[in-house]
């Protein structure tokens, strides 16, 4: 039989009414009738099961299959566990840092951000321009007009293995989709079947089928179907039927949808939700983290929600801490947890070292010594007989020098005669005459409590203290005018920060800090004495380089004083971080004297 001019056709059953009648020319129009209705409710029924019949993909976002679904949520679930695991085991941890103005204020900048995230990605739903290609119908007329339409006529063949696909393109958004708006145009892809005759029917509005059909851009080739960029008011929808060969009963198909479109995105679905998934997360996310932020802010306001540590007594006023740098770390972390639990109070530590520490103390105004604390590296040795001291941790101090010097470890007496400014060079220490390099020695001034330390118990003994060399550079690099050329080059600085900064940044130089700075800072190295590490095991074996820190008061302290809860709470605080520190790798900076063997060490008189 002959072609005849496409339709347009009203529904499915009038195309397969009208293919019938080209394919069985002799058969009367009941049977055309009858046969055109099974046919429709074959393709009625296929809506429902066209996910099981075909399968179809939009270019750039290809549908995940089950193994990768498993996988995405398995990692997701993973990663759920493991935060909470995290936030479990470091409860405490996170539970202080909440309550901090710190943690406070992480928490609203995140809160700020989700939440603008969330309101951001749901105005780029209501304006993003989204087509929907949705595949409504894919199935074969075998079984009702035989294994092959019969098309006669000029250059006609026989359509073997019939198959019919609908699809129904519409615009979702809220936008009108002009036709600059299409980087890649719509295209369909039939894979392992063939394309016989195409037609675009039933659109929304009505004449938009026309415009679609007669458009230069609408194109079929041997396995695909190039639809044209038209311009697409919302809800504005057209349906392009499709007979294909190539069929065969019992295999499934695809149909493959392609195209891109700028400021937008084409989708297989029929409509698009309220909210998409990803709004939904960050929106979830952006929750959580209000939720957090007030429970931070009820941490950090309102003391009945404030989980207070074991032997936390708050009281209300201010108080003044200064003293030794080494110990400053710990004593100004303590100070703002403290003020964390207890927000009627403030506690200011300075560190401007432990003599000068223990001197503004001394000589503080009577109404203000009750106010004010020092902290010093050892006991006092000035002689201020008015001075109480309180022990409250070992500190373990070491010899430090940068990465380029060429040993691991010293003995007593080479520690004697670097830091006395015996030896000149490098080569005097190794015995190596190769090694030329000046040996420049970094040390800390005489209000230092570390370097009362170095001077009583490494240089010399707690009777005999020994005085390290005077400083003969300003900067360690160059000798001041007038120092000798061989002794060794040495300078001062003011704090245990400056002190490893100035090694770290000068080749050959060595000096001495705690321990704690020293593992924290880059481009250092500890130096071994007499063969044992700044550790409480090597302590207990006779390392040298080691004090008690006491905080000093000027007399008693008196009973429900800020002092006293604070020496308190510095005490058990040092004993919470020493637990914690030990059950890692590491070892803490500070040895509480709450713990055995600690509580011994910190009971010696001569350190």
């Amino acid at each position: 039989m002959s072609i005849q001019e496409p339709g347009p056709y009203e529904t499915a059953t009038d195309l397969s009414r009208e293919l019938l009648r080209q394919a069985y020319p002799d058969q009367p129009e009941t049977w055309i009738n009858e046969k055109a209705d099974d046919a429709a409710r074959s393709i009625k029924a296929a809506v429902s099961d066209q996910f099981q019949t075909s399968r179809y993909a939009v270019s750039y976002r290809r549908p995940l299959d089950i193994r990768r679904r498993i996988v995405l949520w398995g990692v997701a679930v993973a990663a759920v566990l493991v935060v909470g695991v995290v936030v479990f085991a470091g409860r405490e941890w996170v539970t202080a840092a909440l309550a901090q103005k710190s943690g406070v204020y992480a928490m609203a900048v995140i809160t700020v951000l989700t939440l603008g995230t969330t309101i951001w990605l749901r105005i780029r739903e209501r304006f993003e321009k989204v087509l929907s290609c949705r595949i409504r119908i894919d199935t074969r007329f075998g079984r009702f007009a035989g294994e092959a339409l019969e098309l006669t006529g000029p250059g006609a063949t026989a359509v073997q293995d019939p198959g019919m696909v609908v699809v129904r393109v519409k615009n979702l958004s809220g936008a009108v989709i002009e036709p600059e708006d299409y980087i890649e145009p719509l295209r369909l892809r039939f894979p392992d079947r063939v394309v016989r005759t195409v037609e675009v029917t039933e659109s929304e509005p009505p004449e938009l089928q026309n415009i679609v059909a007669d458009h230069s851009g609408f194109r079929t080739e041997p396995h695909s179907i190039a639809l044209p960029a038209v311009p697409l008011a919302p809800d504005d929808s057209y349906y392009v039927v499709a007979i294909l060969s190539g069929t065969e009963a019992g295999k499934q198909y695809s149909v493959t949808v392609l195209g891109r479109l700028r400021r937008g995105r084409i989708t297989t679905e029929s409509t698009i939700p309220w909210i998409r998934r990803r709004t939904i997360a960050v929106g979830a996310v952006a929750t959580l983290a209000v939720s957090v932020l007030a429970v931070s802010l009820l941490l950090y306001n309102v003391r009945p929600f404030t989980p207070l540590p074991e032997s936390t007594v708050c009281v209300d006023g201010s108080l003044a801490v200064e003293g030794s740098s080494a110990f400053g770390p710990a004593t100004i972390a303590a100070a703002n947890q403290y003020g964390t639990y207890c927000p009627g109070s403030h506690i200011d530590v300075r560190t401007p070292g432990s003599i000068e520490g223990l001197k503004r103390l001394h000589d503080a105004p009577v109404g203000e010594r009750s106010n004010r604390l020092a902290v010093s590296d050892g006991m006092e040795s000035l002689r201020f007989t008015e001075l109480k001291g309180h022990p409250v941790a070992v500190i373990p101090f070491t010899l430090v020098a940068n990465n380029n010097v060429p040993v691991a470890g010293l003995s007593l007496d080479q520690a004697r005669d670097i830091f006395t400014g015996k030896v000149g060079t490098w080569g005097e220490i190794t015995g190596d005459p190769a090694l030329t390099a000046d040996v420049r020695v970094v040390v800390r001034a005489d209000n230092s409590g570390t370097r009362r330390t170095l001077q009583q118990y490494v240089l010399g003994t707690s009777i005999d203290p020994l005085t390290q060399a005077a400083p003969t550079s300003d900067d360690c690099e160059k000798r001041r005018q007038g120092a000798e050329r061989a002794s060794a080059v040495v300078c001062e600085r003011g704090t245990t920060a400056d002190v490893l900064n100035r090694i770290a940044a000068v080749n050959d130089a060595i000096g001495y800090a705690d321990m704690g700075e020293v593992t924290r800072t880059t481009g250092v190295k500890p130096i071994n004495l007499n063969g044992l590490k700044a550790d409480l095991d090597s302590i207990q074996k006779g390392y040298p380089f080691w004090t008690v820190e006491y905080v000093y008061s000027y007399g008693e302290v008196a009973d429900g004083s800020l002092a006293k809860a604070f020496i308190d709470y510095l005490s058990h605080y040092l004993l919470r971080v020493q637990t914690e520190a030990m059950k890692g790798p590491a070892q803490p900076d500070y040895f509480a004297c709450g713990a055995d063997p600690v509580r011994q060490l910190c009971a010696r008189n001569d350190r």
